[in-house]
């Protein structure tokens, strides 16, 4: 076919260059005349006449906007000028992959192996702008999956396979009839795709799908651990909405698979957005997230993401309090992006020349900020306030019944005592006589009335006397009441300055002990630094000696990281067996272990024992080199170049750290200074102004 010049569908010669690769529906080849793009020639000649009116529809609706994210057909071929369409003329993709070489850890430090996790965000955003752009032209995808999605080393992504695609032209529809089952939405899960229409919210679902894998290192959402009894293939978890990561997710008796990242690892707006694509009630209308959500979330998290102190191929979302991937991996998890680190250790800053004992002398240096507390400057004797106009500075006496003896009652105590012996002896003898002479007895009886009305009157000028003595201390309280409310004001006045002067006091004492404590544990953590730092070199050798020691361990485990499953002819294992094994992170050769294969929905003894044969028959291609894998001893350097950085930078940082907290200290207590010496200021007023009362109020 190559040496036959073909025209295409307005009769222009297309002549054939190079063969570029086969498929199952045709032969690519380039076209001599325009490197920019191929032509595929189909295999099965002629064309049904529907396949072939589709691809001169598909032609009429080349434009910009499709032809820049997709491989779209711009031309028909023919073997003569308006002969039968024997193939057709798309743009040329080149240097793209396939996106599951990007979303597949094993995968991906072949291919992508400066890809961070911002770099699959970004890719993720691509995605979701490529599938809306596509939308926006009319075109359904219909078949969204891993392989017909490729990206690029920038992230660019691309469609290709488009003749498959759903398209609407001169009043007729032209369906997507194939599809793969785990990127197939519930509500079309088991269906037969021929001549089923498809639409934009059942492409949805597969963004989202796809979106997942990215953002979640090639997990397949409904993948799970099945709570119930039997097997829970992916096809039938999809059907029954059982999304192993979602918030429901128990409630569906799944849980998400050993060392992958919780769904709470993402921003909240896309974990809401997850939510809604792959429930129960996206299916029944239009409500999957568009791609323009997708997009503006992705993007919101990306920008929110933030490095990770501990590793410089990590990022993780600001509103986590650690890193994801390093919790990942204190679990048990590997690495995901360990390549990463690789690549940045080598465009990182220069290392700084170092000498451990000038760094420690400069910090032995810094003076420790003086927290001595001293007494404030009693200020100069100032004038007390005056008491208020109308009150006296003087108390008048005070009035006293002893010394209270008005003129007009003089002192009848005689008088008083003659009444009281006269009332008590005529009374003993009135008595007496009663018994003997009745008249003599009633002549003492008149002598005791006579007494009493004689303590009677004594009595009664007695308690005029007091009358007018109360009436006299009265006078005198009201006399001296504005006297005693100003002594009871400034006797507040002064409590309350004891009080302000106490706090002040208290609050420079606890500054002055925290400013003591930071200032200690700093020190004490550059004291560990340099110690950890004198270890280093120690550390490395014993590693770099263990490292030898498992040379041949280490490059087998590299060989078998190397065979993936996704290429190898293992019996009964296809592409959908082989996607369930990748959403259980098992990808290669060195992840085939039977107590893992075993806990993967659809795998009993028998697969399982197909798969541990194909990884011991991989397993004796392998050849030893008796030496340290470079990639290892990559590793092996950058651990602890890391490890000596993060020290040296600590240390070198140390110094000013800590003259930072002792100015800091020596400023905020000489401002706290400040209140003391006002309440101080205030207290000694008080005590001036309390002098001026007369001592006996």
């Amino acid at each position: 076919m190559a040496s036959v010049n073909l025209f295409d569908h307005v009769g222009r010669p297309i002549r054939l260059g190079q063969k570029l690769g086969t498929g199952g529906e045709g032969t690519v080849f380039e076209i001599a005349t325009a490197s920019e793009r191929v032509a595929k020639i189909y295999h099965k000649l002629p064309l049904p006449a529907r396949t072939a009116a589709k691809l001169r529809a598909m032609v009429d609706l080349a434009r910009g906007e499709i032809t820049q994210v997709a491989a779209w057909p711009i031309a028909t071929l023919h073997e003569r000028p308006g002969g039968p369409t024997v193939g057709l003329v798309m743009r040329r993709i080149k240097d793209f992959k396939e996106i599951h070489t990007l979303y597949s850890p094993a995968h991906r430090k072949i291919a992508f192996p400066k890809a961070d996790w911002k770099f699959l965000i970004g890719t993720a955003m691509n995605c979701a702008a490529a599938l809306e752009n596509m939308h926006s032209c009319g075109v359904v995808i219909g078949d969204v999956n891993q392989s017909n999605v490729l990206v690029s080393t920038t992230g660019l992504i691309a469609f290709i396979d488009c003749d498959s695609f759903q398209i609407q032209a001169n009043g007729q529809t032209y369906p997507c009839e194939v599809g793969v089952p785990l990127f197939t939405p519930p509500e079309l899960q088991g269906q037969n795709f021929r001549g089923l229409i498809r639409t934009p919210n059942h492409d949805r679902f597969g963004l989202a799908v796809l979106i997942f894998h990215l953002l979640f290192m090639g997990r397949h959402p409904f993948s799970g651990r099945f709570l119930g009894s039997g097997e829970m293939p992916i096809e039938q978890a999809i059907r029954e909405y059982r999304f192993a990561y979602g918030r429901s997710a128990r409630n569906y008796q799944m849980q998400t698979p050993m060392h992958a990242l919780p769904l709470s690892a993402v921003s909240p707006p896309l974990v809401d957005l997850f939510e809604r694509a792959f429930s129960r009630e996206a299916s029944r209308g239009n409500t999957r997230p568009t791609g323009d959500e997708w997009h503006d979330a992705l993007k919101g998290f990306l920008q929110s993401l933030r490095p990770c102190p501990a590793d410089q191929g990590h990022v993780y979302a600001s509103h986590l309090p650690s890193c994801s991937w390093c919790n990942l991996m204190k679990q048990g998890a590997p690495n995901f992006f360990i390549s990463v680190a690789f690549f940045k250790v080598g465009s990182s800053r220069p290392r700084l020349v170092f000498d451990l004992a000038t760094v420690w002398a400069r910090i032995e240096e810094v003076r420790f900020p003086n927290l001595t507390y001293q007494s404030p400057v009693v200020p100069q004797s100032s004038c007390p306030n005056p008491l208020p106009p109308g009150i006296p500075r003087m108390t008048p006496p005070k009035p006293t019944f002893a010394s209270f003896s008005p003129p007009a009652i003089p002192d009848n105590t005689l008088q008083k005592t003659v009444g009281i012996v006269a009332v008590v002896s005529g009374l003993i003898f009135a008595l007496f006589l009663f018994c003997v002479k009745p008249i003599a007895a009633t002549a003492f009886l008149a002598f005791t009335v006579f007494g009493v009305w004689w303590i009677v009157l004594e009595m009664m000028q007695r308690a005029a006397v007091m009358r007018q003595f109360a009436a006299e201390l009265q006078r005198w309280n009201q006399a001296i009441a504005p006297m005693r409310a100003e002594a009871e004001k400034r006797r507040r006045a002064n409590a309350d300055a004891e009080k302000c002067f106490q706090a002040a006091k208290a609050t420079w004492l606890a500054r002055a002990s925290w400013y003591g404590d930071r200032f200690e544990m700093k020190k004490a953590e550059l004291r560990e630094m340099r110690e950890r730092y004198d270890t280093l070199a120690r550390e490395y050798t014993a590693e770099k000696q263990n490292l030898q020691s498992k040379a041949r361990e280490i490059q087998l485990t590299q060989f078998l990281q190397r065979q993936f499953i996704s290429n190898a002819d293992i019996p009964d294992i296809g592409p959908t067996r082989k996607a369930t094994l990748a959403s259980f992170g098992i990808e290669t050769a060195f992840d085939v272990k039977e107590n893992a294969i075993l806990q993967v929905p659809g795998f009993g003894p028998k697969l399982t024992a197909r798969l541990i044969r194909w990884r011991e028959r991989i397993k004796s291609q392998f050849i030893f080199k008796p030496e340290v894998p470079l990639q290892e001893q990559q590793i092996l350097d950058l651990k602890f170049a890391q490890a000596r950085q993060h020290i040296e930078m600590k240390l070198l940082a140390g110094e000013g750290e800590l003259q930072a907290i002792a100015k800091q200290a020596e400023s905020e207590l000489r401002e706290l200074y400040k209140p003391i010496q006002d309440c101080l200021q205030s207290l000694v007023q008080t005590q001036l102004d309390l002098k001026v009362l007369p001592p006996d109020i």
